[in-house]
């Protein structure tokens, strides 16, 4: 894995991302994808989504597996620089996904050189891309929710119905 160029951001990397998470089809597949493009991109020895108090995804390149329970503390941490079982000291970067920091983007990488201002940039960048793809993939679910269901009781409406007709007749039919 090599480090970003000290050059700034190149615009290939971020169309290949751009085009990396508008495939994602849902929200769990979203938040993997990212922290895993984040880890190879950065050289990061850990990378992980921490939400709340669990982590909703992690890529762990390193020999020994970070603590799911440290990763959550190292979060809540403000310090650049931290201890992490089995790894050593480690250098680390946040970004938030959200305005109230619910749910940060986290990497980590060990050795004497940090994190340089396009990586700070380039973690930012991926964080607000995926803030804004995991919002679009819940407005796409709740449109298709409210589709097929009714809005007052919350049953399966007559379109519903149908769309289930057609499928168990498409099935039908081929077999």
């Amino acid at each position: 894995m090599a480090r970003l160029p000290a050059e700034p951001l190149s615009t290939q990397l971020l169309e290949d991302f751009l085009a990396l998470v508008s495939s994602f089809r849902d929200e769990e597949e979203a938040i993997a994808g990212a922290v895993e493009f984040a880890a190879e991109t950065l050289s990061a020895e850990v990378a992980a989504l921490v939400a709340e108090e669990e982590v909703a995804a992690s890529v762990d390149f390193s020999d020994g597996r970070v603590p799911v329970e440290e990763l959550v503390a190292i979060a809540r941490e403000s310090d650049e620089e931290v201890q992490l079982t089995d790894l050593g000291p480690c250098e680390t970067m946040f970004a938030p996904l959200d305005e109230e920091g619910s749910r940060e983007l986290f990497v980590a990488h060990l050795g004497p050189e940090g994190f340089t201002p396009d990586e700070h940039d380039l973690l930012r960048v991926v964080a607000r891309v995926l803030s804004l793809r995991l919002e679009s993939l819940s407005l796409i679910k709740d449109a298709a929710h409210r589709a097929f269901h009714d809005s007052l009781t919350g049953l399966a409406n007559r379109a519903l119905f149908i769309d289930r007709l057609r499928h168990a007749g498409a099935r039908a039919i081929r077999s």
